[in-house]
Parts: C-alpha cells; structure tokens; sequence
C-alpha cells in the first residue's frame, strides 16, 4: 500500500530540516574555532610586538647607561673616610642585573658585560693556549693528554698563521677540504669566536662552551680584569675550580677586588700560581655585550622544564660547574664598542636569540 504523497512530501521536509540544522551547527562550530584562533592569533601578535617594545626600550636604556659612562666625572670627593666605601662604577657590567639611570620594562632584565672580563683570542698565545687545554683536560678527565696538546697546538698554528705550511702534526687546506662539509681555512686572525670550533679536534673541548660569553676579539689586553669576568671565562683559566669560581662572584658582589692577597682564602696556593697570571684588577675595554633577557628566563640554573620547586640553592651552588656547558637561548645580545658620549654606541654584531651566559 503506498503512502499518501503527502506523508511522503512531510517526511522530506523533516530530514531536509535535519540536515539544515546540522550543517549550520557544523558552521556555527567552524566559525567560532575561528574566531577563537583569530583572537589567540591577537593576542599572540599583541604580546610579541609588546615585547618587542619592551625589549626594544631596554636596549635603548642599556645604550644611555653606556654612553653617561663616557661623561666627564663630577668633582672628586676628598673625604678620605669614605674611600674604603668606593666603588669603580665601571665593574658593574659584569653580567649581573642592573638598574639602570634610565628605567627599563619589568617584564626584560638588562645585563651589560665589558669584554675586559673575557678571554681575548687573537692575543691568545700558544703557551696560554696550551695551559687553557691541560686545564680542560685535568678537570675532564683527570689527566693530561700531551700527543694530543701537541696536535691541537699545530692545528691552532696553522690556521691563524698566513702560509700554507703544514706543521707537524698540523692541519691545513688539504684536510679541510677531505671534510664531509669542506671549507678553508682562515690563515689568518680569527673573525669570530665561533670560527674555534672550526679548527681541528677543537669542537672536542669547546664544543659545550659558550664561547661568546667566554672569550673576545676587541680588547687590546692579554689579561682578564678579575672584577668583570664572566663565570665562563673564569672556568677556562687555569688554578680555579667551581667553588673558586662561586667565592670569587660572590665577593665581588659586595666589593672589588684590587690585590691578590684578597683571593688567599678563596685559590690555593698551587692555583694562585697558575692563576695570576692570567688577570688584573682594573682593565677595562670601550667593548661590552649588551644582554636584554625576558624575565622568565632569569632564574639562576634554570634549565628547559625545570620548575621553581625543583631548583633548590644548594643543587644550584653544586651543579653550577656544568650549568655553563648547558645552552640556554633567548633573548637579544648586541656587541658595541662605545668611543665617547656624543654618538650612540657603535653596533658590532646583534643576535636575537643569544645562548645565554651564567646569569647570577
């Protein structure tokens, strides 16, 4: 028996209705999963560009605070009862957090390093060179190496030297070349800190370091000033280890240092001995790396994943030796070398998303 068309015609509208329903749901559904990506996406985009500003700002108030450096002094306070109270103002771009004359956004830290407190590596010489790599080597693996000192020695040679001889044991354009990813080498000055690791078998020990919070090429000294040094350099220099190096940040914190006999309750007598040499007391350069580091990123030892609970001061203090051969990126590191206050800062090199150094 067949059904009135009419009751046909009802139950087409029906699912016709149903379908109707169903579809504009799905694009109600559609239209609001896009309208909360639109707002994310805002909200994204708003905070990027804010801290871009906030960023931005800092580094200008970084820039200021350099160039009121170069001003002529005020007059000199003669009360000699306060000298033990003063403070080379100069040290305090050390790499610790500063507040600066000209105010910055809370949501950034801003950290200035004078390259007087890195290692210079076109001044470095092959004996410095050679205590650096023992250095490494004992506290690695406990031991000496000298086949191998010799050969990285030779390598280092010849690639800063400007003929194509190979020393013994040295490596030139032929092994460089016998690369999987060949390139030349330099013979000649390093152009970047970066450019060590191309030499030979030096990847090996400096692989994990952060070579631009250690060593420069801008200063003209040999030695390293000991109350601007970055906690990467001092763990390059032979005679410290990690307690050393921790007392040394600490004192400086609440005084500079001006005479080795300062340092006899902080370096051995053995560690004095190769230490002394590699430092003084009152360098400073016209070079500094202007660090602008988002506050997130701040916390002391802080490593990818690791919360606030678990970052006990005492882990801190005993796992700072190997903190500095974890890379840690973010923020913006811009290199300028500052002539005299009335022009802005001569910039040398910037990198948006810096590895960060130690930050204490």
């Amino acid at each position: 028996m067949n059904r009135p068309a009419r009751t046909r015609q009802s139950g087409a509208v029906l699912i016709l209705t149903l379908w109707t329903i169903v579809l504009l749901s799905m694009l109600v559904l559609v239209m609001a999963a896009e309208a909360r990506f639109s707002a994310e996406l805002s909200r994204s985009q708003i905070g990027r560009t804010g801290n871009r500003v906030d960023t931005l700002t800092a580094l200008n108030a970084a820039e200021m605070e350099l160039l009121l450096e170069t001003m002529p002094e005020p007059a000199a306070d003669t009360d000699p009862e306060d000298d033990d109270d003063v403070r080379n103002p100069d040290f305090r771009f050390n790499g610790q957090a500063l507040e600066l004359a000209y105010a910055h956004p809370e949501t950034v830290e801003v950290r200035i390093y004078d390259h007087a407190g890195k290692i210079n590596l076109r001044n470095l010489t092959e004996d410095r060179l050679r205590l650096m790599l023992e250095h490494l080597m004992e506290a690695a693996e406990g031991e000496v190496d000298d086949d191998e000192i010799t050969e990285l020695l030779a390598a280092w040679g010849d690639w800063i030297d400007e003929d194509d001889g190979i020393r013994v044991e040295g490596a030139e354009e032929e092994y460089y070349l016998s690369l999987e990813q060949p390139y030349l080498p330099r013979q000649g000055q390093l152009e970047s800190v970066e450019e060590l690791l191309l030499i030979r078998g030096f990847d090996k020990w400096f692989g994990d370091v952060n070579l631009g919070a250690a060593f420069t090429l801008h200063t003209d000294s040999d030695l390293v000033n000991l109350n601007t040094a970055s906690r990467e350099a001092l763990a390059l220099i032979p005679g410290l280890d990690a307690e050393a190096i921790d007392a040394i940040v600490a004192y400086r914190q609440e005084q500079d240092f001006t005479d080795f006999l300062e340092l006899e309750d902080i370096v051995s007598d053995d560690g004095m001995a190769e230490f002394q040499p590699w430092v003084d007391f009152a360098g400073v350069s016209p070079f500094y790396t202007v660090l602008v580091v988002p506050g997130e990123l701040t916390r002391p030892g802080a490593a990818e994943g690791e919360t606030e609970a678990g970052s006990e001061a005492g882990t801190e203090a005993g796992s700072r030796q190997e903190a500095w051969r974890q890379p840690r990126f973010g923020g913006l590191s811009k290199v300028v070398r500052v002539d005299d206050s009335s022009q802005r800062p001569f910039v040398l090199r910037v990198d948006p998303v810096a590895r960060l150094p130690i930050l204490d």
